[in-house]
Parts: structure tokens; C-alpha cells; sequence
């Protein structure tokens, strides 16, 4: 009975928008690990700072998905990114499992992280919206990323912090619908 009800489910696959979703979830906590974000930009290699990193990722992708419902392409970009997120918050929640956060606490610290989650979507969203400066994507950057470094008023984190604005606008520049929609992230070279 068990192998008849094992082969049905084999059965059921997950609708493709959904693979490449989390495919490029993958792709996007890659380039957010890559050293030099570490080396060259100052950003510290702590939990928070890698959290940032990588929400500043997805949100990227996430903002090349999003399509006026117009567009041919619109449902498939809207299911990839509702899948793109949802990986997002199922590898946080992961990621506190294995930190040795309980169970019960699990749930409670997921909806503080999520409204995190939601406020630097809601943040990027305005800032690149309306066609920000680099100037306030360096503030936006150090009020994030680089919060938790106590010399954030000195010159070099926001030095630092102008390099990955200006990382962030090349990635604008370089993401683009349809490698997405393929499940391959493009994403500019770290300088």
C-alpha cells in the first residue's frame, strides 16, 4: 500500500515557476557569501550583516520580477518571486533550527524576522522605485548592512558603503527578466 501511495506522489511535481524560484534562492545566498562583499566592501562577517546581504539579494530579484499585470510574462514572474520568497523565509527558518532556537520559539522569532524581511522590502522597494540616488542608497546601505559596526560614522564604513551602493545599481543594471524567469542569475562583478 505504501509503494502504491509513494508512486502516486512521485507523480507530483512542483509547478516549474516554483523550481526556478528556489533555484534562484540558491543563486542569490551564493553571491550574497562571496568573499569580497567581506574583504573588499567592510561588511562584517556576522549573522546580521549576512542576513542583509542576502534579503538585499533576493529583494533585487525580487524587484526584477515584479511586472504590471499587463505583461505576458506576468504570472510567471509573480509565481517565481512568491516562490523566491518563500525560500527566503523557509531558509531562515532553517537557519534558526540549526542555531539551536526551539521549536516553540520558532514561530515567535519568525514573525519578528518577517516584519525585518518586510520593512527592507518596503525600504528597497521605495528607494528603487523612485530612482534613488547613490547618495541615499548609501544611507539606506549603512543603516542596514553595516548598522551593527560602531565606526558607521566615520569615513570608511560609509566609504564602503558607497562601493555596494553602487554594487547594488550595476545589479539593477545587470539582473534581467528573462534569465530569471530561466532560473540564472546574472550578477555584476564585485570591485
Amino acid at each position: 500500500m505504501l509503494q502504491k501511495l509513494l508512486a502516486v506522489f512521485a507523480n507530483f511535481k512542483p509547478r516549474p515557476a516554483v523550481v526556478v524560484g528556489q533555484i534562484l534562492y540558491g543563486q542569490c545566498v551564493s553571491q550574497s557569501r562571496q568573499v569580497p562583499f567581506y574583504v573588499e566592501y567592510g561588511v562584517k562577517d556576522e549573522i546580521s550583516a549576512r542576513f542583509e546581504l542576502l534579503c538585499l539579494h533576493v529583494i533585487l530579484a525580487l524587484q526584477t520580477l515584479k511586472l504590471p499585470v499587463s505583461d505576458p510574462h506576468h504570472e510567471q514572474a509573480k509565481e517565481t518571486a512568491q516562490a523566491l520568497f518563500d525560500s527566503l523565509l523557509r531558509g531562515l527558518d532553517d537557519t534558526m533550527r540549526e542555531q539551536g532556537v526551539g521549536d516553540l520559539s520558532v514561530a515567535k522569532k519568525m514573525k519578528a524576522l518577517g516584519k525585518v524581511v518586510y520593512a527592507r522590502i518596503k525600504g528597497w522597494d521605495d528607494l528603487l522605485k523612485s530612482g534613488a540616488s547613490l547618495e541615499h542608497m548609501t544611507d539606506y546601505i549603512l543603516r542596514t548592512v553595516y548598522a551593527d559596526d560602531e565606526a558607521v560614522a566615520g569615513t570608511a564604513p560609509a566609504a564602503k558603503a558607497e562601493d555596494l551602493a553602487e554594487y547594488v545599481d550595476r545589479a539593477r543594471k545587470t539582473l534581467s527578466l528573462s534569465d530569471l524567469l530561466h532560473g540564472k542569475s546574472v550578477w555584476p562583478a564585485l570591485s
